[in-house]
């Protein structure tokens, strides 16, 4: 009889420098099943996206290195280019700086407490991009 292949957890690494956020969006997506990596720092993220996670959220207000220019570097790296970015922000006007979002390579930007609720738009991002 044939066996029927297990399919792993999808992975998402989650980047935000609030640690209460990026600990509770991990969090609930845990609970949705998803196998969730932090990082809490742009630089981090660089190095997380090493581990070959299926979709990357990101904060783009961070010290040292901001989510948009993380985003960039991903993009223009074949390694990680193909890797979904979905950005979020609490502090940015969200209409103004989705243009820049686009155009580093980012998926959308959304405000921070949208993130939650975008678990139908992971779930379609991780299964178009894996495919």
């Amino acid at each position: 009889m044939p066996s029927t292949p297990v399919s792993r957890p999808k992975r998402i690494l989650v980047v935000d420098d609030n640690h209460a956020h990026c600990y509770a969006l991990a969090k609930r997506l845990t609970k949705q099943g998803f196998q969730v990596r932090q990082a809490f720092d742009g630089y981090s993220a660089l190095r997380g996206s090493r581990c070959y996670p299926d979709l990357i959220m990101m904060d783009i207000n961070m010290p040292g290195i901001n989510g948009f220019e993380v985003c960039r570097r991903l993009k223009q790296d074949p390694t990680s280019a193909h890797i979904p970015v979905i950005l979020f922000s609490a502090t940015v006007d969200v209409e103004a700086s989705r243009p820049l979002a686009r155009e580093v390579g980012g998926v959308d930007l959304f405000p921070t407490a949208e993130t939650s609720n975008l678990v139908p738009l992971i779930q379609s991002l991780i299964s178009t991009a894996t495919q």
